[in-house]
């Protein structure tokens, strides 16, 4: 609050007093809300792999006939689940793909940034 009035009343000096000390309070606050990761964590989330790849096969299926509808489906039953974070970042970035209909690129996306074991 101090902050908003001090930027309406145009008072620099007290923006650059109180900032630093506002920043370190956000860094604090996102510090302690960030899930916090173990060793191992990455892939024990990823156990149902079959499911997972049953899953982008279609997507990238789905793409292949330009239909984004049938993909944004299947993403978000991907969604339902919780997932690494590199799995989830995958599925942002497929999301966004989506949202500008670059088909072509997702399956590249899929064996790009996702290894599968061997199945």
């Amino acid at each position: 609050m101090k902050l908003e009035s001090a930027a309406r009343a145009g008072d620099q000096p007290t923006l650059i007093t109180e900032t630093p000390a506002f920043l370190e309070s956000l860094r604090e606050l996102i510090e302690t809300l960030t899930p916090k990761e173990t060793p191992g964590d990455e892939e024990a989330i990823d156990d149902d792999t079959v499911f997972l790849r049953e899953m982008l096969d279609e997507i990238a299926d789905a793409c292949a006939l330009y239909d984004g509808s049938r993909a944004k489906k299947t993403l978000a039953r991907l969604r339902e689940k919780t997932w690494s974070r590199r799995t989830t970042e995958l599925l942002n970035t497929i999301a966004e793909q989506l949202l500008h209909s670059d088909f072509e690129i997702i399956a590249d996306s899929i064996a790009t940034h996702f290894s599968f074991p061997p199945a």
